[in-house]
C-alpha cells in the first residue's frame, strides 16, 4: 500500500464541500430496436464536480473552444467507482455536458474533464 492509494478519499473529503452535485452518465448497452435504431440503456452514477473555465493561454495552447469548459470531478464521489471516459455525459446544476477528454492525476484522485 502506498501514500497514494489513501489521497482519493482524503481530497473527497477535504473538497467536497465546494464541489456541486452531479450525475455521471454512459450509455451502458446498445441494442438494435429492427427498426433501423438502437435502444439504450443508460448507466449513471452520483457525484461531486466543479465547471470551471480554461484560461486564454490553455485554450490557445490546446486549441481548445470557447464552447468548452473544464469540469473537476471527485473520484471518491462516484458511487460506483465508474470513472469517466470520453462519451460519457455529466449533469450539473442543470446542464449537460458531453463529456470529449478525461485525465486524471497520478493517484486518481481527481478526473479532469473537456466538457462540450
Amino acid at each position: 500500500m502506498s501514500i497514494l492509494d489513501s489521497l482519493p478519499a482524503t481530497i473527497g473529503a477535504a473538497f467536497s464541500g465546494i464541489f456541486r452535485d452531479a450525475t455521471l452518465a454512459r450509455v451502458s448497452s446498445r441494442v438494435s430496436d429492427g427498426r433501423g435504431g438502437w435502444t439504450e440503456t443508460i448507466t449513471s452514477d452520483a457525484c461531486k464536480a466543479l465547471v470551471t473555465d480554461y484560461t486564454a493561454w490553455q485554450r490557445q495552447a490546446a486549441g481548445i473552444p470557447a464552447n468548452e469548459r473544464k469540469i473537476l470531478v471527485l473520484a471518491s464521489t462516484l458511487e460506483s467507482g465508474m470513472a469517466p471516459r470520453t462519451g460519457d455525459a455529466l449533469t450539473i446544476q442543470g446542464r449537460t455536458w458531453a463529456i470529449v477528454e478525461v485525465s486524471s492525476d497520478p493517484a486518481n484522485a481527481t478526473y479532469e474533464c473537456r466538457g462540450r
